[in-house]
C-alpha cells in the first residue's frame, strides 16, 4: 500500500495485490477451492463464496462524506473455480461449526461484490474521524465460475464538507500519537500540535495517567503515581468514593474527563478486582454457556468518543482482593522499569507455546493455526536477533507435516528430523524460572489453566522467576475470566476462585509483569491477527501492513498501546461483525497500560547535569543521549519535561521552583533510569560542596 498523494481534500492510494494462494478443500463430496491472502481476510456472508478483502484507515474531516473512485485497474479473468462458502468462525473451543452453503448465492449471475473498495465508519479514534477504506481485489461470478483479480489499484478519495480540521488539538497526546501514526496512512495531515508533543506540564485540570482505584488499595495506587510522576507522566488517583462505585458513574467520569480536562487522560488503570471496581456487561456472547451470557468487559470505559467501539483511552486492569496483593504487583511493575535484571538472556529469549492440533486422517495436516501462527512469530523474531524456545506438542500418532492450508512444516520441526514435539508443563515452568521476555501461548484456554501444553493456576502461582518477569500473551479462551464475583449465576463460577491471568499478577516469587487475555470464549483467526498484531506494534518489521519507513515505522512499547493497536490490526483483517466487535470487548491488558515492554538488555546512560538551579532561571539544561525524556518533580507535581535532541534537553518549568529538592529522572526505551536530585538555591547562597557539572551513569 502506498501513499501517492495526501491532502486535507483527499487521499490517492496504490494497492499491490499478490495473486491468492489457492487450496483445494473437500467438503461433501466436492472439491472447493478456497483463495487466501497474507494478512487478509474475508467480509463474506455465511454461506457464500469467501472472497479475501483488507482495509486500512484513513483520517477524514469531521462531517465530511467521503467519495471513492477508482482510477486504474490491472485484472485478469480466470475461470473454473467453485470457491469454497464462508463458515461461521469457529470458536477456540468449540467443535468445526456446520458446513453452511447458500445455494441462491452459488446461482448468482454477475460479479460479486459488485464494488472494489467499499468504505466502514465512520469511526472515531481519539478524537480524529476515520474511516475503513476496504479492498476486494477478488470478484466471484459464481453461475459461471468465474473470477477477476485485480493485481493492482489506483484509487481516489474524495472528502467533501465537514470541517477543516482532521484532528482535535485538545486531545492530542504524545503518548496516542504513535499509535495514530502506526494505523491512519493520511497521518501526517493532523495538523500539527500547538504544544510539543515531546512535553507536558502539570495541569489542575487534567492528567495523562488517572488510577481509578478501590479505597482500600488507594497507598499502592499513590505509590505507583509518585514513580509514573517521576518518569513525566501526569498521574492522578481517583477512588471510587469519588468516582462513583458503580460501572455507569465511572464510566460518566472518564467521560467527562476525556471531554473537558486538558490534557485528556491517554491511559486510565483500575486496581481492583470487579467486586470492588465493577466491569461492563453490553454484549450477549452468541458462543457461550448458557446462552445469553454477557461478556465482561472494560472496553466501554475507553470508547468515549464516537458511537464505536474503537478505544479513545488505553486501558489496564489490577485485578486484586487484598492490599498485600495491591503492593506486590504495583512494586513488580516499578522494579520492571525502574531496576530491570543483568541476565541478558532474559531480554533476548522469547517462548512460544503451542499445540498441533489434528483430529482428522491422515494426522498429519495441522486443524487450526495455533503452530502456524506461533511459526510466523517465532521465525520472525529469529531472524531479528533473538532466540526462540518451541514448546510445542502434538500427539505421539500425530505425525506434523502440514499447516492447515496444506503448505509443508519447516523441516526443523519434522518429527524425522528430531523435533520432539513433546512440550509440557515442566517446560513451560522451566522456561520462565529462567527468564523470558516474552510468553506466547495458542491453544485452548479455561478460566484456570492453558490445555495443551498445560499449564493451570497452581503451576503460575508456583513459579519462582523472581524479576524475570515475562509479557504473557495468552491468546485462547476465558484465561483473563476476572469477573467472577459479579458475573451471572448461571456461569457457576465461584467468587474465590482466582483466574488464569489473576495468578501471574499474584503471584508472590514471580509471574509476569502483565498479561493480555480474553474474558470469554474468543475465535480462532481473530485471535491469529490480533497475536500478529501484538507483535507487529513492538516490532514494526513483522507485518507488511503500512508504508515503511516514515511514521508507520514507529513501535508501540506502552502495553496498553500494544493491545490497542492489535486490536485495530484485526480490525482492518475483518469486516464489521459481532466476532469482531466481541473480539474487541474480551482480550485486556491486565497490568499498567502505560508500563513499556523492554526489547533488549537495558543498559546505563551518560548524563550532564549541574546539582543546581538557581531561583531566576527559567529552563534546566540535562546533555544526554537524543530521544531521552527528562522530567522535573517537586513535591509530588511535574514541573517540566523535554525529550532531548542535539544531545541535550531543556526544560522549561511551569513556575519557579521554591527551595528544596527537585528530582531528576532521565528515561529513554532500553535504558535504564537514571535518577538524582537538583538543589534549588539563589545565586548569594553558599555553593560550598557542589560542583558546576556531575556526570552520572
Amino acid at each position: 500500500m502506498d501513499v501517492v498523494e495526501s491532502s486535507t481534500e483527499g487521499i490517492t492510494l496504490d494497492a499491490a495485490v499478490p495473486v491468492p494462494l489457492e487450496e483445494v478443500v473437500q467438503q461433501q463430496a466436492t472439491s472447493f477451492q478456497r483463495l487466501t491472502l497474507q494478512g487478509a481476510g474475508s467480509v463474506s456472508q455465511i454461506g457464500q463464496p469467501e472472497l479475501p478483502s483488507f482495509a486500512r484507515f484513513v483520517a477524514i474531516p469531521r462531517g465530511a462524506t467521503v467519495q471513492v473512485k477508482v482510477l486504474a485497474d490491472a485484472m485478469e479473468t480466470r475461470s473454473g473455480y467453485l470457491l469454497y462458502p464462508a463458515q461461521e468462525p469457529r470458536s477456540e473451543q468449540g467443535e468445526e461449526p456446520d458446513f453452511t452453503l447458500d445455494l441462491a448465492a452459488y446461482q448468482s449471475d454477475e460479479f460479486l461484490p459488485s464494488d472494489l473498495v467499499t468504505l466502514e465508519g465512520p469511526y472515531v479514534i481519539r478524537g480524529v474521524q476515520v474511516v475503513l477504506v476496504r479492498f476486494h481485489p477478488v470478484q466471484y461470478n459464481a453461475a459461471n465460475q468465474e473470477l477477476r483479480a485485480h493485481s493492482n489499484l489506483r484509487v481516489r478519495l474524495t472528502f467533501e464538507g465537514g470541517g477543516a480540521m482532521l484532528s482535535d488539538e485538545r486531545l492530542r497526546s504524545r503518548y496516542f500519537e504513535p499509535l495514530l501514526a502506526r494505523t491512519l496512512l493520511n497521518y501526517t495531515q493532523l495538523e500539527p500540535t500547538a504544544q510539543s508533543l515531546g512535553s507536558s506540564l502539570s495541569s489542575g485540570t487534567g492528567c495523562d495517567f488517572l488510577i481509578i482505584t478501590a479505597p482500600e488499595f488507594v497507598n499502592q495506587a499513590n505509590l505507583l503515581a509518585d514513580w509514573k510522576i517521576r518518569r513525566g507522566i501526569d498521574t492522578r488517583v481517583r477512588t471510587t468514593t469519588q468516582t462513583g462505585p458503580t460501572a455507569p458513574t465511572i464510566q460518566s467520569y472518564i467521560q467527562n474527563a476525556y471531554d473537558t480536562w486538558n490534557p485528556a487522560p491517554s491511559f486510565v488503570l483500575f486496581l481492583g478486582d470487579a467486586e470492588f471496581i465493577p466491569t461492563n456487561y453490553v454484549t450477549k456472547h452468541p458462543g457461550q454457556q448458557p446462552p445469553g451470557s454477557y461478556i465482561g468487559t472494560d472496553l466501554y470505559y475507553a470508547t468515549v468518543d464516537g458511537s464505536d467501539y474503537f478505544p479513545d483511552i488505553s486501558t489496564g486492569r489490577i485485578s486484586v482482593d487484598t492490599a498485600n496483593q495491591a503492593w506486590r504487583i504495583v512494586n513488580k511493575i516499578i522494579n520492571y522499569e525502574r531496576s530491570p535484571p543483568y541476565r541478558a538472556s532474559f531480554y533476548s529469549t522469547v517462548a512460544l507455546a503451542a499445540y498441533f492440533q489434528d483430529e482428522n486422517v491422515p494426522l498429519t495436516r495441522e486443524d487450526r493455526k495455533w503452530v502456524r501462527t506461533s511459526e510466523e512469530i517465532g521465525s520472525y523474531l529469529g531472524g531479528i536477533g533473538y532466540d526462540e524456545q518451541r514448546i510445542y506438542y502434538a500427539e505421539p500418532w500425530v505425525d506434523p507435516l502440514y499447516y492447515s492450508d496444506g503448505s509443508s512444516l519447516p523441516s526443523y520441526l519434522r518429527r524425522e528430523n528430531g523435533f520432539p514435539w513433546i512440550g509440557s508443563t515442566s517446560e513451560i515452568v522451566n522456561s520462565v524460572n529462567d527468564g523470558r521476555l516474552i510468553l506466547n501461548h495458542r491453544d485452548h484456554g479455561w478460566r484456570m489453566m492453558w490445555a495443551i501444553p498445560e499449564l493451570q493456576v497452581s503451576d503460575v502461582l508456583g513459579l519462582t522467576n523472581g524479576a524475570r518477569l515475562p509479557v504473557v500473551f495468552s491468546i485462547n479462551c476465558e484465561t483473563g475470566w476476572f469477573d467472577n464475583e459479579t458475573d451471572s449465576p448461571d456461569h457457576g463460577t465461584p467468587s474465590g476462585e482466582v483466574n488464569f491471568a489473576e495468578a501471574w499478577q499474584r503471584n508472590q516469587n514471580g509471574g509476569a509483569a502483565g498479561i493480555v487475555a480474553p474474558t470469554r470464549i474468543s475465535y480462532g483467526g481473530y485471535n491469529d491477527h490480533l497475536d500478529k498484531g501484538l507483535i507487529d506494534a513492538v516490532w514494526p518489521g513483522f507485518l507488511s501492513y503500512t508504508p515503511t519507513p516514515g511514521p508507520f515505522s514507529n513501535p508501540q512499547y506502552r502495553m496498553g498501546q500494544v493491545l490497542n493497536y492489535a486490536k485495530l490490526y484485526m480490525a482492518t483483517v475483518y469486516g464489521e461483525s459481532t466476532t469482531r466487535q466481541i473480539t474487541f470487548e474480551m482480550f485486556h491488558y491486565f497490568g499498567d497500560p502505560t508500563m513499556e515492554i523492554w526489547t533488549a538488555q537495558p543498559w546505563n546512560m551518560a548524563v550532564y547535569r549541574s546539582p543546581l538551579y538557581f531561583t531566576d532561571a527559567t529552563s534546566y539544561t540535562v546533555g544526554v543521549q537524543d530521544g531521552a525524556l527528562v522530567s522535573l518533580v517537586k513535591n509530588g507535581e511535574i514541573l517540566g519535561t523535554a525529550l532531548s535532541t542535539g544531545g541535550e534537553a531543556t526544560v522549561t518549568l511551569s513556575a519557579p521552583p521554591t527551595f528544596g529538592t527537585i528530582y531528576l529522572t532521565v528515561t529513554k526505551h532500553n535504558r535504564r533510569p537514571y535518577e538524582s536530585t537538583v538543589q534549588v538555591v539563589t545565586e548569594n547562597m553558599s555553593l560550598q560542596g557542589y560542583v558546576p557539572l556531575v556526570l552520572g551513569q
